[in-house]
């Protein structure tokens, strides 16, 4: 290893890697990860979606956000679902086309649906 090498370099590429394989496991992981965590997440998306109050979790202690933040939010936790979904229920279907896409297109909502609610939060 030499002097200007960046040890953390390579665990940042291997996570960056797992993301982009189907994961391993059965039919448990399949029905927890890829159908019951997705319900779960969808059912609080919709409830901060009708109740317009969200919990913003931060380093010490959160606060409830309102409004078009909390509305963002529950876009995020959307596609939060749907990348659980897509990931650990298709992951685990020999069915990849349908993951990678699907896997992409959540993680690009879930960036978007945070920099939306860090825009409304902040400005």
């Amino acid at each position: 290893m030499g002097w200007l090498d960046n040890p953390y370099r390579h665990t940042a590429v291997d996570m960056a890697e797992d993301l982009a394989y189907p994961p391993e496991g059965g039919r448990v992981k399949q029905i927890l990860l890829g159908i019951a965590l997705p319900l779960g997440l969808i059912a609080y998306a919709i409830q901060i979606w009708i109740s317009g109050e969200a919990y913003w979790p931060s380093k010490g202690s959160g606060m409830t956000v309102t409004g078009d933040t909390a509305r963002a939010m529950s876009v995020g936790y959307g596609f939060l679902s749907s990348f659980s979904h897509f990931r650990w229920f298709w992951g685990l279907v020999p069915h990849y086309l349908t993951f990678r896409i699907g896997t992409t297109i959540s993680l690009l909502g879930i960036l978007g649906a945070i920099l939306a609610s860090s825009y409304f939060l902040f400005c």
